[in-house]
């Protein structure tokens, strides 16, 4: 089933449409500062932990949308962009952060970048790409993509919250 579009919907539910993600960025934004302001935790503190949290999820609600609704260029080209993004974040996060972390939260975070860059960056760009290249943006493809971006979302955030949350 597909979502409906804005303009089939009563005046309530257009309202929640439109309030719905505004009030999950604020959400997000929220759980970000949160760990940056946690300065106990090395691997949060760094002011580059609030970018790298809002592009996970952006590509993790791109992904989600991709499982919720019939396949759409612009939502195929969200979560393209949203996950290499992502990928830009984790790696400049990474760049600035890693030699001022303790090695077991070093080593957590390195233990899953290659993880992450194939699972949340390289499966869903090369489904999207070769379903592009095909003609037809099939379902089936793009929910795996959104499964693997999320996947991929998860799987960081698990990470940084549990592994990589050495006190100093």
């Amino acid at each position: 089933e597909t979502l409906a579009p804005l303009d089939r919907l009563d005046k309530p539910a257009r309202l929640l449409a439109v309030l719905a993600p505004v009030m999950a960025v604020g959400f997000v934004y929220s759980q970000a500062r949160i760990l940056f302001v946690a300065k106990g935790i090395p691997a949060w503190r760094a002011p580059e932990i609030v970018p790298l949290i809002l592009a996970t999820s952006a590509a993790e609600g791109a992904g989600a949308l991709a499982l919720a609704v019939e396949p759409r260029a612009a939502i195929a080209a969200v979560l393209v962009l949203t996950v290499v993004l992502r990928e830009a974040a984790l790696g400049y996060y990474h760049g600035r952060v890693a030699a001022t972390l303790v090695p077991g939260a070093r080593k957590a975070i390195d233990d899953i970048r290659t993880a992450h860059l194939w699972l949340g960056t390289v499966v869903p760009c090369a489904i999207v790409g070769a379903l592009l290249l095909y003609g037809e943006l099939l379902r089936m493809p793009l929910v795996t993509a959104g499964h693997a971006a999320v996947a991929a979302g998860w799987l960081l955030k698990l990470t940084l919250v549990t592994r990589a949350s050495f006190n100093q």
